[in-house]
């Protein structure tokens, strides 16, 4: 799945996120607010970090 149309567009009017965090976000199983809401910034961080096998998302929460 993924974000709708208007999440998406909310997301990237937030400064520092652009279409590679959604991507990352959506591909780790978080397509909506809803679900985004359930996740602590760390724990999400993580979550993508450990999907790409690298530190530099955990770091960067």
């Amino acid at each position: 799945m993924a974000f709708s149309p208007e999440e998406k567009q909310a997301l990237l009017a937030v400064k520092g996120v652009g279409p590679t965090v959604v991507q990352r976000f959506e591909e780790v199983g978080v397509d909506s607010f809803a679900k985004l809401s359930k996740f602590e910034a760390k724990a999400l961080a993580q979550l993508v970090a450990d999907m790409l096998g690298s530190t530099c998302w955990a770091l960067s929460y």
